[in-house]
């Protein structure tokens, strides 16, 4: 009864100190500090280095693991440092180009280890259905395709107040790669491109991806290129839909976007 006493006591200090250390480790590096380094003993994160010496922390992790081993023996590795926030959205598409097909589906995978306020607002959106229906309005061939105006008006303008601050460029503007739009430092609201070709020097410009298409690179292909830069976004923004399906009739659309 009191080994097993001793070893809940441990086990509650143990884990106490492991939350703080994940917690610590899930805060974006410029809060946790450039030079915070992980270290691994045993098999588990320890987000400051001078813990990963520290022979009392290292005693407790031994008992804590053997205490693990015992209650998953025979069972599935579990890991307990999932669960990033990352997450899969489909897009379904409507008019591309080709004879085949009018149809196609794209899936873009997040990533908020490389732009996290611009994940949540990507979120945010898609939870609030405001992709449905959604024009590819420019559209550059070998360069990008951009979309982010809501076909209704009052949608677009709840969302142009709806700013974030800028992230920091943590991975490049290669082809596949999905990024806000911005019009100059801490701009971003609504607007995205899909890179079709490798742009490095959209990095430089501040630039900074929030995930990439990992499946449909195919249908992005066949997005309906014939209008280019012709849409108005003045007036994308203040008729929506309706000016563009007047005007630009073969527009590539959003049809549906959901979580995956």
């Amino acid at each position: 009864m009191k080994s097993f006493m001793f070893k809940m006591r441990i086990h509650t200090i143990v884990t106490l100190i492991l939350l703080f250390n994940v917690s610590f480790m899930a805060l974006p590096s410029f809060v946790r500090g450039e030079n915070d380094e992980p270290s691994h003993k045993n098999g588990i994160l320890v987000s400051d280095p001078n813990l990963a010496d520290d022979p009392e922390l290292l005693a407790a992790l031994e008992i804590f693991d053997g205490m693990l081993d015992e209650e998953s023996a025979g069972g599935d590795e579990i890991d307990h440092l999932s669960g990033t926030g990352s997450r899969k959205v489909t897009f379904e598409l409507s008019q591309l180009m080709g004879s085949t097909s009018t149809g196609g589906v794209i899936v873009i995978q997040t990533r908020p280890d490389w732009a996290p306020l611009g994940v949540a607002q990507f979120h945010e959106m898609v939870e609030a259905e405001f992709f449905n229906q959604c024009r590819f309005f420019r559209v550059v061939p070998g360069f990008m395709i951009q979309f982010g105006i809501s076909g209704d008006p009052a949608v677009s303008s709840v969302w142009r107040k709806k700013g974030i601050k800028d992230d920091p460029v943590n991975n490049s503007n290669v082809r596949g790669i999905v990024t806000f739009a911005t019009s100059g430092p801490n701009t971003r609201t609504s607007q995205l491109f899909i890179n079709t070709a490798n742009n490095p020097f959209l990095d430089r410009q501040g630039f900074s991806p929030i995930g990439e298409v990992i499946s449909g690179m195919d249908s992005v292909d066949q997005i309906q290129t014939k209008y280019r830069e012709k849409p108005n976004q003045g007036s994308i923004q203040n008729q929506g839909n309706e000016y563009l399906n007047g005007n630009f009739p073969d527009l590539s659309f959003i049809s549906n976007a959901y979580f995956s």
